[in-house]
């Protein structure tokens, strides 16, 4: 592992990497999309030009090959080899022709960063799956989707977990034994009585954020603030406490559920699942 390397895999508008690089890290930020990176070329001059910042222009995939890249015209975080998640809400889009390359290549190339963070909408499995357990990096993050994530990480020998909202970057959990999950547990028995206590859970956190005065996000680690949809603070610089496997089961899957203060998931609320290794 190189202990000053940050992997970027998914850059967007590099406004990730400009905080790794703010905190002193040498980047290799990866992305499929070549406008984004002749943005971050012109953003990032002075690191491009001084090696502390290698840009990468290609797609992670399964092996090297050129294959068809759906490009969201509008909100090119979205970006994917998905057609689907691409054209999300009928946003206009098109396909353009982009370089694969296994993440091993670039793990050969590079070395194991200090912290991996992934965002390819759907396909950070490639990076994952090309990890070896011998040398892994200290800390990762990634999408969280379907709850075998958190498992294939926990497999990798990863042990601390948090789930971090991109919208505000803050942790999402749940006080298991705290006064509201009893109730929702003493009433699931009743759906009927359920559903209507979850409804006036609902309203109740409504109102309260409606008398609440409008506030920019909550600043972490520090002055820096980041953007809704990065990836934001990472390792020990993440929101919250770290959770074990168990709690961060439990929490994700009732939040799933909507059993859980934080209301039915959105389709406009985006977590990622942060990883940590134990610390040597």
């Amino acid at each position: 592992m190189v202990r000053d390397l940050i992997f970027d895999v998914g850059m967007n508008n590099g406004d990730d990497a400009a905080h790794y690089l703010s905190k002193g890290y040498r980047v290799v930020a990866v992305e499929a999309d070549p406008t984004l990176v002749d943005l971050a070329r012109e953003r990032f001059q002075e690191p491009v030009r001084t090696g502390q910042l290698e840009l990468v222009n290609a797609a992670i995939g399964p092996k090297e090959e050129i294959a068809q890249f759906w490009v969201c015209d509008t909100k090119r975080e979205w970006n994917s080899f998905d057609r689907s998640i691409a054209s999300r809400y009928g946003l206009p889009h098109s396909s353009i022709p982009v370089q694969c390359r296994p993440f091993r290549d670039l793990l050969r190339q590079y070395g194991t960063p200090f912290y991996l963070k992934i965002d390819i909408e759907g396909h950070d499995h490639y990076c994952v799956d090309d990890l070896d357990r011998g040398d892994l990096p200290q800390y990762i993050s990634l999408e969280m989707g379907p709850l075998e994530t958190v498992f294939k990480l926990r497999d990798l020998g990863y042990e601390r977990f948090k789930l971090i909202t991109q919208n505000n970057h803050t942790c999402l959990a749940i006080d298991v034994f705290g006064t509201r999950e009893r109730v929702k547990r003493q009433l699931r028995p009743y759906p009927a009585l359920f559903r209507v206590g979850r409804r006036l859970s609902q309203m109740g956190q409504t109102l309260r954020q409606s008398l609440e005065p409008s506030r920019p996000n909550r600043t972490i680690a520090g002055l820096q603030r980041f953007p809704p949809g990065s990836s934001g603070p990472f390792g020990e610089d993440t929101d919250g406490s770290w959770q074990t496997l168990p709690e961060v089961a439990y929490t994700w899957v009732a939040y799933q559920l909507g059993h859980s203060r934080y209301g039915l998931p959105s389709l406009t609320v985006w977590h990622d699942v942060h990883a940590a290794r134990r610390l040597p």
